[in-house]
């Protein structure tokens, strides 16, 4: 976002922040304006290890991550076909086209109006509550990703009618760049307006990659996003694989191009720590391999039932 967002937003809440700044019996001189953070530069990483290369993920990944950031138009979206599976779930095609569908859509209810439930790209909002902003409980604005977020890109590279590559929406989230301010708040800590500023400057839409590079239905490669351990920033990607979906053997980070690694998770009994989410290792398994296959699973059920037409690449 630009700083020209700012004064729009500051336009809009003018009138509400005055009457609570006015509403104070006792207010306090406003601070002085802040300089701009001092950017830290990274430290250097360990070594990068390796790349256990799947052909077909390193080629890909580029590809989808250049076609994602340019969304097509939410209006030109239309539902092509849709399945109830016997549990009463729905999986429905979406495109923006006639003939082959680019999304897939995992609802409970049977999903309708795509251009107005979908948010492809992300959205801002201005907070409701002026009293929460102006104590720090809550931003003033935010990003968001619409009513449904349980869809995906799908693609089917060798052409056998069968999706065996998934960009899974993860949602809005600020990505660290190469330099990184050295005190900027905590998750715990309230955000100034210039720092808030700087946020949304750097919030785009992260993905979850999961990917059949065999093309046998179980899924056996993986990226996913790595938390900065202190702030809800995304620091890296990690790619991680389990041949024929069993125990995860091998993996690498890296920030923007997958096969340029930055270094690589931690290994652990039974899989890797993909990073730390309040004082905890979150790891990654063959559970989280056997989830994904499910989730293709589900999509292609429904593919074969409507005669889906996929994409064969981006």
């Amino acid at each position: 976002m630009k700083r020209v967002w700012w004064l729009i937003v500051a336009a809009i809440t003018a009138a509400m922040i005055l009457t609570y700044l006015l509403s104070r019996t006792h207010a306090e001189a406003a601070p002085a304006a802040a300089a701009p953070p001092a950017a830290a530069a990274r430290p250097a990483t360990a070594a990068a290890p390796a790349i256990a290369n799947p052909p077909g993920l390193i080629a890909f990944y580029p590809r989808v991550v250049a076609r994602v950031a340019k969304p097509p138009a939410e209006k030109s979206l239309r539902v092509l076909l849709e399945w109830k599976h016997g549990d009463g779930s729905h999986v429905t095609f979406v495109s923006p086209g006639k003939r082959l569908s680019i999304l897939a859509v995992l609802t409970r209810e049977k999903f309708k109006k795509p251009d107005q439930a979908l948010y492809l790209s992300p959205r801002y909002v201005v907070a409701k509550d002026m009293t929460a902003v102006q104590e720090g409980r809550e931003p003033l604005v935010r990003a968001t990703a619409g009513e449904v977020m349980d869809w995906a890109y799908v693609y089917d590279r060798n052409g056998d009618g069968r999706a065996d590559y998934l960009c899974y929406l993860v949602g809005p989230m600020p990505v660290e760049g190469d330099s990184f301010p050295a005190d900027f708040p905590v998750e715990s800590q309230a955000l100034d307006h210039q720092r808030l500023d700087f946020m949304l400057d750097r919030t785009r839409y992260i993905f979850s990659h999961a990917a059949d590079e065999d093309f046998d239905g179980r899924v056996d490669a993986i990226v996913l996003h790595v938390r900065d351990p202190d702030r809800p920033w995304v620091k890296e990607f990690a790619a991680i694989l389990a041949d024929g979906g069993a125990e995860p053997d091998s993996s690498w980070t890296f920030r923007d191009a997958i096969a340029s690694p930055t270094g690589a998770p931690k290994r652990v009994k039974g899989g890797f720590v993909r990073h730390r989410a309040k004082g905890k290792d979150v790891l990654v398994t063959a559970s989280n391999f056997a989830g994904w296959t499910q989730v293709l699973g589900k999509i292609n059920a429904a593919a074969e039932a409507t005669k889906a037409r996929i994409p064969l690449a981006p």
